[in-house]
């Protein structure tokens, strides 16, 4: 019986050791400054995006997703954790990170657009201030039986002012 129990409590635990723990943000979420930024502009931010493999196989976002998200100082807090530094990186779709009390308003408030079977993308209409500009770049590996889902999401901080078009190439 003891031997049971202990068993148990070792099977418990080790299934408890798998689950990642909520991460908390610090900055406040400013709904004022993210419908600032999200407001209409005369801006433009096009680009490409694609992972090169070190076979040379390149993987582009055709048929997914890119956003373009406000820079406030709680997506800043955010970036930062997810891709180890405020500017730009890469995040592979193995390494997932849950967020503790995410507003609605910040997923809610973004811009998004699929990329075209070339791996290009395109907003307009965008407004003067800092966003960050992040497409998903992920396939599906399959040998026999086996499949693996890999690739992951690019991001970058760009700046937009007086109606700058801004061309962005986000790849690793």
């Amino acid at each position: 019986m003891k031997k049971s129990l202990g068993f148990l409590c070792s099977v418990a635990l080790v299934g408890c050791a798998h689950q990642q723990p909520l991460v908390g943000v610090s900055a406040p979420f400013d709904l004022g400054q993210t419908m600032q930024l999200m407001a209409p502009g005369k801006n433009t931010v096009k680009g490409y995006a694609a992972v090169t493999q070190p076979n040379g196989n390149v993987f582009t976002c055709a048929g997914q997703t890119v956003t373009l998200l406000p820079a406030t100082d709680y997506a800043v807090e955010r970036v930062t954790r997810l891709y180890g530094n405020p500017d730009n990186g890469y995040r592979p779709v193995t390494k997932q990170i849950t967020f503790a009390d995410t507003p609605v308003e910040y997923t809610d408030l973004r811009k998004k657009t699929t990329c075209d079977e070339q791996g290009h993308f395109r907003f307009d209409n965008v407004g003067d201030g800092n966003f960050y500009v992040s497409a998903d770049v992920i396939w599906v590996f399959t040998y026999g039986q086996y499949k693996a889902t890999e690739g992951g999401t690019l991001i970058q901080r760009v700046s937009l002012k007086k109606g700058q078009t801004r061309d962005v190439t986000l790849s690793r």
